[in-house]
């Protein structure tokens, strides 16, 4: 009896051990007789019944297969059903745990981010400037390079700008403001390591052209005619050389935001040949003239933007 009880076991492992056992994507198996293996699928019978209709079954449905020799094929990572519990870990995209994909599987996923090449954004940081700002941008992807265009056109007293260089102009008591930006517009090339991400980290050279409506007040004295005061508006075409460095975040395929900051010295010219009024009050007072002279040893420039925009 023990020897018939042995033989059935061994039988039986005997026939387990003849099957090819697939297992496909969705974590389920099929006992099976494979018969052919094809680039694209598997032909193959049901092991319990091996009169029935052959079966084809697509590779790609298929996780890997235990032939009845023991050795495991894969074919494709099986899929995972379980949802993390908390989106707190791990880098998340589409509700999707981002770290689980390899790169060119992320970037299969972002390649969508870049259907649209030009972007217009609102310039926030020109708005709190009392400027209306928009910013043009263009992707040339082959170069991992943005092309970026900003315009500004000014509705009153740039505060900022005031904050910024409103300096003594003269060496003497010199009141100079800045009345409004006439108009702005400049040209960047930012370069980016990566263009197949969500986010871009931007850096490249800058050039940006201003023209601003300001004033001056010059008080002096000259001898016969006692204390006055040379008054002025005139126009500072303003360059602006400088590097940017900032990021680009494309939230979707629409809607992406940027951050700038621009580092730099800038150069002035003006619409008139005196415009301080310094060759004209050095002419009547020259014993003031010392004291009458330049002022703008400081050439650094510096700006921000912000912009939220569409892309089309």
């Amino acid at each position: 009896m023990k020897a018939i009880i042995l033989s059935a076991l061994f039988l039986s492992a005997k026939i387990i051990t003849a099957q090819d056992i697939i297992t496909k994507i969705d974590s389920s198996k099929l006992q099976t007789v494979i018969l052919e293996v094809n680039p694209t699928e598997i032909k193959c019978k049901l092991f319990n019944y091996s009169e029935g209709p052959l079966m084809h079954i697509l590779k790609t449905q298929i996780a890997y297969i235990t032939y009845k020799n023991g050795m495991i094929e894969h074919y494709t990572s099986p899929v995972i059903n379980t949802k993390p519990m908390s989106l707190k870990s791990g880098n998340y995209y589409n509700n999707e745990l981002f770290d689980f994909l390899t790169p060119e599987e992320k970037d299969a996923r972002c390649e969508k981010l870049y259907k649209y090449k030009n972007y217009v954004g609102f310039n926030h940081m020109a708005f709190l400037n009392n400027c209306v700002g928009f910013n043009y941008m263009r992707d040339i992807k082959q170069l991992n390079l943005i092309i970026n265009v900003p315009i500004s056109i000014g509705y009153d007293k740039p505060v900022i700008t005031n904050g910024l260089y409103k300096k003594d102009y003269i060496e003497t008591s010199d009141n100079f403001n800045y009345n409004r930006l006439n108009f702005q517009f400049g040209l960047s090339a930012l370069f980016t390591p990566n263009m197949k991400r969500e986010v871009n980290f931007l850096v490249g050279p800058s050039f940006l052209f201003t023209s601003y409506n300001v004033s001056t007040e010059l008080k002096y004295t000259a001898p016969g005619i006692g204390s006055q005061v040379f008054k002025n508006d005139f126009e500072i075409y303003r360059k602006n050389y400088g590097i940017n460095v900032g990021f680009m975040q494309r939230f979707n395929e629409r809607f992406n935001m940027t951050m700038l900051v621009t580092l730099g010295y800038k150069i002035d010219n003006y619409n008139e040949k005196d415009p301080y009024g310094i060759d004209f009050v050095n002419s009547i007072s020259p014993s003031n003239s010392r004291y009458y002279k330049t002022n703008q040893t400081d050439n650094v420039y510096a700006n921000y933007m912000w912009t939220i925009g569409y892309r089309f």
